[in-house]
This record gives C-alpha cells, structure tokens and sequence, in this order.
C-alpha cells in the first residue's frame, strides 16, 4: 500500500452565511498529482490553508506526510511548498533576490538552483528586475518558481493557472510533471476550470458549495460533467419550448 503524502479526514470549517467547507474526506498518495476543480466560492483555498497550516479547522483533520497540520505545524510545513491566495514578495527586491531570500533561509539552495527555477518559469530574462513592476503573470510564475525552489516533497497550488497564458500554461504543466518524474514530488493543484487538468492529473476532485462530490480518475470526472452539462442545457431548453417559467404564467 502506498504511503499517504496528504490526509484529509472529515474537515469541517464554518463561515457565515453557511459557507465554508464541509466534511471533506480523501487522501493524496505519494507521487501522485492531484486536481481539486470548484467554482469560486467552493471552499478550494480554505481547504489548501488549512491543510498549510494557515488557519484551523473546526473539526476533522489533515495531515501532511503523517504530520498533522495544525499540532505539528512546523514539521508539515516542512515537507510544503504553497502558492495560496494572492502571493507576497519584497516588492523592490528582484526576482532572483527574492529567490536568494529563500535560498538564505533554507541553507542548502545554490546559485545554480536559482538559474534553473528562473529558466523553467520563463522569468530568466527579467530575473534582476524589480517586482513591482511585475505583471500579475510574471508575479505568480515568480510564486510558483518560489514555491519550487527548495524541492519540497508537496506542493499546494490554488489557481496557478488563472493568471496566464496558453503557452505559460503548457510551461507550467511540463515544470509539473518534470518535477514529478524526477523528484516524486506530489502535487495538490485547484482550478475553476477542468481543461487545466488535461494530461496532468492522476484524480480529480470536484468540490460544490464546501463538499467533495466526486473524486476519481479525470477521465470519469470529466463524463461526469458532460452529463451534467448536457443535463442543464435540456433543462434550459424544455423551460424555453414550455413557454417561461413559473413566474411568468403568474404574471400572466
């Protein structure tokens, strides 16, 4: 049996209005590349936080290669590389100072390490510009190659798709699945949009207001959704042929 990188059991985490996340159970192999697909709203980044330590639970538990996430943060933390919510840098530091931050912290990140993050995000070119002047593609390519600097046995990534292009998107999955291949490294990756897990994903989650729904291989979740879709589309077209709706032959 393989060894769970990540564990989510039956965490629950409650805002107002009946929002937040429900019950959410499943767990995330090693090695294995993990898609979690919801609209916005579905509790996608409240469950990446908690699983990163970065707010509690009301009850349930996650853990991160058998460490739990919010009695034993700092060991979680450890095995994580995030991208969660809007990214943070030293503005009017560089992109490659921004990196040597980290490299500084961690102690076992060299100068080469650096060149290689800068190539694969496609950042090489204006490495030794100031991030303030970054725009927001450049800006989550820079928090996503941070995020991959130290080799982190998992990486957490909420939306990393939403601020770029086709082609920065295929740049991105490549740097993925390399890091995959080469190093095991698990990834636990969300999206509002289900083509971004094309040729990536081992499973995918769907997550509808705070609940996991469906959890399978993407060929299965993606039929899934074609069914519903197609099932929401003759809804909508027998309203039209009936003449409106309820509300209309009311009014009438």
């Amino acid at each position: 049996m393989s060894e769970n990188a990540l564990r989510v059991i039956g965490l629950t985490r409650k805002y107002r209005r009946n929002s937040g996340i429900f019950d959410v159970t499943f767990d995330v192999e090693c090695g294995e590349i993990v898609g979690i697909f919801g609209e916005s709203l579905s509790g996608k980044t409240t469950l990446l936080r908690i699983i990163a330590g970065l707010c509690e639970a009301d009850s349930g538990q996650a853990s991160v290669m058998g460490y739990d996430a919010r009695r034993e943060h700092v060991a979680a933390v450890s095995k994580l590389g995030t991208v969660i919510e809007e990214p943070t840098f030293y503005e009017y530091m560089t992109a490659r100072q921004n990196m040597n931050v980290i490299a500084r912290i961690c102690r076992d990140v060299d100068e080469y390490r650096i060149d290689e993050v800068l190539e694969n995000m496609g950042l090489s070119l204006c490495a030794d510009d100031k991030v303030c002047d970054f725009s927001p593609a450049m800006r989550m390519k820079l928090a996503i190659g941070l995020a991959f600097l130290t080799n982190p046995r998992i990486v957490l990534l909420d939306e990393p798709f939403k601020a770029l292009s086709d082609t920065d998107r295929e740049i991105l999955k490549h740097t993925v699945l390399e890091m995959n291949e080469e190093f095991g490294t698990t990834f636990l990756i969300t999206s509002r949009e289900l083509t971004d897990f094309d040729g990536l994903c081992d499973k995918v989650g769907v997550m509808e207001k705070g609940r996991i729904t469906a959890f399978d291989i993407p060929e299965n979740i993606t039929e899934m959704e074609l069914r519903e879709g197609e099932r929401l589309f003759e809804e909508s077209i027998g309203i039209r042929m009936s003449g409106g709706t309820e509300e209309d032959e009311a009014d009438e």
